[in-house]
């Protein structure tokens, strides 16, 4: 990568800046739980979607002649939820052996803020994705190492578990029809 964009900007003097941008897909209960959004929010963040993808394709490096946008791209954060963020942060650690591990209960995360610039409320870093993942195969998955955390491979069949099922959210749906109108 960073050969790359040696390459590519040898010729530019200007700054570049590679970021990410999204919501997560999700809000709090009264008690502070992790939750789906209600249909109202989930409209909001198609709108919040819509507007930050036009605001890129408004500033493309293409408009004008010369060209005098300045954005070359986006990327969203992210595909798929990132599920295995289920449990509290200690919890991520391969040889984690803490109670409250493995309870594949969402822990609320660092801020409990409310933050109103997203649909949801909250920056819930596990629901950043475009997919919801519906985990497929047996719900008492064992971990690979003793109280280690819960992955892919199954250790009693020594196989993988069956693939978790992914469904496209309301605001992906919003995303791929932008990139179709402007691509």
């Amino acid at each position: 990568m960073f050969s790359s964009f040696a390459t590519a900007t040898q010729d530019n003097r200007k700054p570049l800046m590679m970021t990410e941008w999204g919501a997560p897909a999700s809000t709090h209960t009264a008690n502070q739980a992790i939750t789906d959004m209600d249909a109202t929010q989930m409209a909001n963040l198609r709108t919040y979607v819509n507007g930050h993808y036009l605001d890129l394709v408004k500033n493309g490096s293409n408009i004008g002649s010369p060209p005098t946008g300045v954005c070359c791209g986006g990327t969203y954060f992210e595909w798929c939820d990132e599920w295995w963020k289920a449990d509290p942060v200690a919890c991520n650690d391969p040889h984690a052996k803490e109670a409250g591990c493995h309870t594949g209960i969402w822990d609320p995360g660092p801020n409990m803020n409310f933050v109103s610039n997203f649909p949801g409320g909250y920056y819930d870093e596990e629901a950043f994705g475009l997919h919801q993942i519906t985990p497929v195969g047996p719900s008492n998955r064992q971990p690979v190492v003793a109280d280690g955390c819960v992955g892919p491979w199954d250790p009693v069949t020594n196989s993988p578990y069956p693939p978790d099922q992914l469904k496209a959210r309301p605001h992906a749906s919003e995303l791929f029809g932008l990139f179709a109108a402007h691509s």
